[in-house]
């Protein structure tokens, strides 16, 4: 497919977001000086609570500017590092594993064998095991809505492998890429009934089209806006992929700032929040703004939780350019920044939990309590849904080296 690049970004490069108000929680600036308080770990410089764009907060931090990789690679000599229990962060929160797992399985191992054909990348692709995926982040789905749910987990997975593994066909090639992006967009839209797909367009390849059968259900669950809702947070998650690729084909690490900026994005954990509506068909609750907020919280809890448990995976796979990588590299101490990711996933826990006691009795939220403590619930069950998946699935292999008090100890 010819696909001119500068019409792609053109396309995508808005993502629009409401500007917070100015009432139902006080004052702004006082929200913007608590997230500082609470966020104290250096690397999420850039976390803006109003939207997935990113403000810079005032928090100190002295790290190098385009520090190439075989600089980190000097910096990062050790022998073994450790990450405490991250279970114990999410006490008290919900949890749990759907009772269809089980059998969820073999209808997944189907669906991957539909779309992938080399033996080799199919075998590691069911070893990593996305029925337990799905069924721990939605456990309260029942079979029909489950299998959906795991069939777009696939679908991102197996999407974002062809570009940001380092046995990704896309991997080094950014204007095929490119392509791939942008025909993906007009396939999806063409799915969700956003748009018309032109006769003139050939049938895309098994990856993209495997989203069919995900864009039919959606469509006869979701109204209009919660369709284009799901579509924004689809063309952010390829646009951040776009800026991950090209920082990767670049000679320099991309400083902290620089990556968290588009991690929300590249982790498409904002795609599967959209999908929580879905999962137990229930109408939400909130106004976009306190929606976002508790959106963005979820997406980063989860985001940074997938950066430390895959750390192994990713150096050995020689992928230097993510956050505990870059934080190391300012200092060549990579167990200080571990430490300090795990400091801050406590935080952000922390004031999640106090963040929603406001939501419980704001004033626009009066009747509509059984509806916010459910979305709420729902977030909480992705939060150490994905923990509980990430601890277990082969793709991280975490596994075998969690001690007896929960930490895990890596020797690398």
């Amino acid at each position: 497919m010819d696909t001119n690049c500068s019409e792609w970004l053109d396309r995508i490069r808005a993502r629009p977001f409401t500007d917070p108000p100015s009432c139902s929680f006080g004052n702004t600036r006082d929200w913007v000086v608590s997230l500082q308080a609470v966020i104290a770990a250096p690397f999420i410089k850039h976390l803006d609570i109003f939207s997935n764009l990113c403000v810079e907060l005032e928090i100190s931090i002295s790290i190098k500017e385009g520090i190439v990789e075989d600089q980190f690679e000097t910096a990062t000599t050790f022998e073994s590092f450790s990450i405490s229990d991250l279970l114990t962060i999410f006490e008290g929160w919900q949890r749990g594993c759907n009772p269809h797992w089980k059998s969820l399985v073999p209808i997944v191992n189907e669906k991957l064998e539909s779309i992938i054909t080399e033996p080799k990348k199919l075998e590691k692709l069911k070893t990593a095991d996305f029925a337990l995926f799905a069924s721990c982040w939605w456990p309260q789905s029942d079979l029909s809505q489950l299998t959906i749910l795991a069939f777009l987990s696939i679908w991102l997975f197996v999407w974002d492998d062809e570009i940001d593994e380092s046995t990704g066909s896309l991997t080094d090639n950014l204007t095929a890429a490119q392509a791939f992006r942008a025909e993906t967009v007009l396939f999806l839209e063409h799915c969700l009934g956003l748009s018309t797909w032109e006769d003139s367009w050939h049938e895309p390849g098994p990856i993209i089209s495997s989203f069919k059968p995900i864009g039919d259900a959606i469509s006869s669950v979701y109204n209009i806006d919660q369709r284009r809702n799901f579509m924004k947070e689809i063309i952010f998650f390829m646009e951040m992929s776009e800026i991950e690729q090209r920082r990767r084909l670049s000679p320099e690490l991309p400083t902290i700032g620089e990556y968290w900026e588009c991690r929300m994005g590249t982790s498409a954990v904002g795609v599967c929040i959209a999908m929580l509506e879905f999962s137990c068909q229930f109408c939400s609750f909130a106004t976009p703004w306190e929606r976002r907020f508790l959106w963005d919280k979820t997406n980063v809890i989860i985001s940074l939780t997938n950066d430390l448990l895959s750390l192994k995976k990713e150096i050995e796979l020689g992928c230097v350019d993510s956050l505990v990588p870059i934080a190391a590299a300012a200092d060549g101490n990579p167990q200080r920044a571990i430490d300090e990711a795990v400091a801050a996933l406590y935080n952000l826990k922390a004031c999640f939990d106090e963040e929603i006691k406001t939501f419980l009795v704001t004033p626009t939220l009066q009747g509509q309590e059984k509806w916010t403590r459910e979305f709420i619930k729902l977030c909480q069950f992705n939060c150490t849904g994905n923990l509980t998946w990430s601890l277990s699935t082969k793709r991280y292999n975490v596994k075998e080296y969690i001690q007896g008090d929960g930490t895990i100890v890596f020797t690398l």
